[in-house]
């Protein structure tokens, strides 16, 4: 297999091992390759297999929506889970005073048994 750059290079452009589950690892590792892949000792040869600076910038690029949309998508994981909790919080508050509503509502409402049964208490 012939290959475009000398295998010591490829530690220098992070091509070597696997690429990173982590998405932030994946992210630095990529822009790292990407950013070391521009520079002039890997640049002649990088554009000769078609990876010229302006593929590499246009790469970066996407690669920096990704990570926004990335950091946007871990943004609205949190709220989401801040929302659940604090709807979970005002549910046990609701039903704790409604446990105490309730008996004190029957008792005011003792002499009228419709309203009772109207309100379902």
């Amino acid at each position: 297999m012939t290959t475009v750059l000398p295998k010591p290079d490829w530690t220098a452009l992070g091509a070597t091992g696997r690429v990173p589950a982590d998405t932030q690892k994946f992210i630095t590792a990529v822009r790292g390759a990407y950013n070391a892949g521009k520079k002039a000792s890997y640049a002649e040869s990088l554009a000769k297999y078609g990876y010229p600076a302006v593929t590499l910038d246009a790469d970066l690029a996407m690669l920096e929506a990704f990570a926004t949309t990335d950091g946007a998508h871990e943004t609205a994981m949190g709220a989401a889970k801040q929302a659940t909790t604090d709807r979970n919080a005002a549910f046990k508050a609701l039903d704790k005073w409604l446990k105490q509503f309730r008996p004190i509502a029957q008792l005011a409402l003792k002499s009228k048994p419709g309203l009772v049964k109207e309100l379902k208490l």
